[in-house]
């Protein structure tokens, strides 16, 4: 059943004269079950994110500062990893501030059919609500599975089909 959430959207009211005044308005939206032009959309957008994360050197240093082995036993060892991260952390923070959370916010609005300024506009509360919301009502997990699935039988039908058409040959 399709989750409801209600959001506050300001609205100026009277613009340019002089009672001009903004009015806070609750509206519903209703969060349901992502449709195939949602789910092409969420692709593309996580497509961006990954070639971000694989060409961007700041990115690939702090990831790869989170990854290193450390012996926990050695004291240094642990404070010299943790200001390792700290560093490449204020390294990337142009992009984790500024690319990343706007595609995250994009995957929101695609799934969730909320538009992205109205959603820029929300307390983390109701950015949160909302994202709870997308994930009870669309499996994420299960959609990639049934996608790997559905591409795996692809790929062994095309194969089928050259192996049918080489000993149609022979």
């Amino acid at each position: 059943m399709p989750k409801k959430i209600s959001l506050p959207i300001e609205k100026v009211v009277n613009e340019n004269t002089e009672n001009e005044k903004v009015v806070v308005e609750d509206v519903t939206f209703i969060i349901k079950k992502a449709k195939f032009i949602q789910l092409t959309k969420l692709m593309s957008t996580v497509t961006d994110i990954v070639k971000e994360v694989k060409t961007n050197e700041d990115l690939k240093g702090l990831f790869g500062a989170f990854n290193q082995e450390v012996d926990r036993e050695d004291e240094e060892a642990i404070r010299k990893a943790e200001m390792d991260i700290i560093s490449k952390g204020v390294e990337a923070f142009p992009t984790l501030a500024i690319k990343l959370p706007e595609q995250a916010l994009e995957i929101l609005s695609t799934l969730s059919r909320i538009d992205k300024e109205v959603l820029q506009e929300q307390e983390l509360e109701g950015i949160l609500e909302v994202y709870d919301a997308v994930l009870e009502e669309n499996n994420i997990e299960e959609i990639i599975e049934r996608a790997k699935k559905s591409l795996a039988l692809t790929k062994s039908a095309f194969k089928l089909k050259a192996l049918t058409e080489k000993v149609a040959q022979a």
